[in-house]
């Protein structure tokens, strides 16, 4: 049997166990908000939301009344990112104040700045006096700093002296370099988003030019075989007629004379035709500014009768005119083309004899439809849907007419803000009707 000689008695102190585990308590809680800040910084992508997160939370350990994060941008300025104050300072004071304050030398060579006591300092430069009448006493000024360059400043105030202890401004460390760390990030994918934007905007700008140059292309390569093949028909007869003039006028009566200089005049005319259309289009490709003004569309009207004439004259047309004319806004010599064109296929197209109605109508939304309405076959669905194609011809066999009128239409109508198109039943007799529309003066 074992006897018990001495005993060691330990008396355990609560004071000192209590503050040990404060101070446990007090650590755990710093690491546990340390790590939601880290969270919050690596969950953010804008700079903004980033301070936002960091101070918020930063304020359950470090006492401060005010904390705000203050971004550097890469030529010096500093810009006001996220600020948070209670109650206990006044009003946040001029931000070029604080821009100042940044731009110290020390916080740019990475040291922390900080005043324990505004009341007792001597010497208040006028950031230090702006603080100090708004009720700050104490402050630390962290510089948020990553190799070698400083992207920002973690400001921390206070209204009590000595209010931020060595503890206090190791957090205050902590968090700056995160928040270092999750700015220059967030600067990189900014940056990279807007470089990858620019290369994507500039892709898509050049794949429409890409395209446009196609069609551009196609478009020339039909214009060239269209005015080709156009231009080939009369010419041909000209130079027969010509020739035979040449050959034989002596013996051809007055009669004779007079009907093949007729002939050669309607060829020369429509060559003459073709040449202005191609002109026209020209300009219309080429001119950057039109200049629009009110139209006096009866006038308008009497000179493209003028230039149609030898048309009329030949298909034999009756033309039916508007009492009057709507005021409308538009480039008089491009609007002209557009009532030739339009009055040459209802001449062609309008019927045997054609009768051709020129009117307008004033519609709601400040516009003005202007048209001309034939008699003749009318137009399908499916020849309606390829009218206003480039160089598209559907009467190949009933002309010798071109490709290029009711492209020109299209494209003059929408430079002058309107539009162009065409109404038919596709029933013979009943015939069509083609209109563009301008804005109402």
């Amino acid at each position: 049997m074992e006897h018990v000689t001495h005993s060691i008695a330990i008396e355990e102190d609560p004071a000192a166990r209590q503050e040990a585990d404060e101070a446990l308590r007090r650590y755990t809680e710093r690491l546990e908000v340390l790590h939601e800040i880290d969270q919050s910084i690596l969950a953010a992508r804008l700079p903004e939301t980033i301070a936002v997160a960091a101070i918020h939370r930063m304020r359950y350990l470090v006492p401060c009344e005010r904390a705000m994060v203050m971004a550097v941008e890469g030529t010096g300025k500093a810009e006001m990112l996220a600020a948070e104050s209670s109650s206990g300072i006044g009003p946040a004071i001029d931000i070029d104040l604080y821009r100042q304050a940044s731009e110290g030398p020390a916080l740019k060579a990475g040291w922390i700045q900080g005043v324990e006591d505004l009341q007792t300092s001597t010497k208040h430069s006028p950031w230090q006096q702006a603080l100090f009448a708004a009720g700050v006493r104490s402050y630390v000024i962290v510089p948020l700093f990553i190799q070698g360059e400083i992207v920002g400043t973690l400001n921390l105030e206070s209204s009590q002296p000595k209010a931020f202890t060595a503890d206090h401004v190791t957090i205050a460390s902590e968090v700056a370099t995160s928040l270092a760390v999750a700015l220059r990030q967030s600067r990189l994918y900014e940056q990279a988003t807007q470089e990858i934007a620019e290369r994507m905007l500039a892709e898509a700008r050049q794949r429409r030019y890409t395209a446009a140059l196609e069609a551009q292309n196609a478009e020339l390569d039909a214009f060239a075989h269209t005015v080709a093949h156009d231009l080939k028909n009369p010419l041909t007869s000209l130079i027969g007629y010509a020739a035979v003039l040449e050959e034989r006028h002596a013996e051809m009566s007055g009669q004779t004379l007079q009907r093949l200089l007729h002939t050669l005049t309607r060829h020369a005319c429509q060559m003459n035709t073709i040449i202005e259309e191609m002109l026209l289009l020209a300009s219309v490709r080429g001119m950057e500014e039109v200049g629009i003004a009110p139209l006096d569309m009866g006038a308008i009207v009497t000179g493209v009768l003028k230039r149609v004439s030898y048309m009329i004259e030949e298909y034999k047309g009756e033309i039916v005119l508007s009492d009057s004319w709507p005021a409308a806004l538009g480039y008089a010599p491009w609007v002209e083309e557009i009532w030739v064109n339009y009055l040459s296929n209802a001449l062609k197209y309008g019927g045997r004899p054609p009768r051709v109605e020129l009117g307008a109508t004033t519609q709601s939304g400040g516009m003005v439809r202007f048209w001309v309405r034939d008699r003749g076959p009318g137009l399908s669905l499916d020849e309606q849907a390829r009218l206003f194609t480039p160089f598209e011809r559907l009467h190949r066999e009933l002309t010798a007419g071109h490709g290029l009128g009711l492209s020109i239409v299209q494209r003059i109508a929408r430079r002058l803000g309107g539009g162009v198109g065409v109404e038919s039943a596709g029933i013979a007799g009943q015939g069509s009707t083609f209109y563009f529309v301008l804005p109402a003066a």
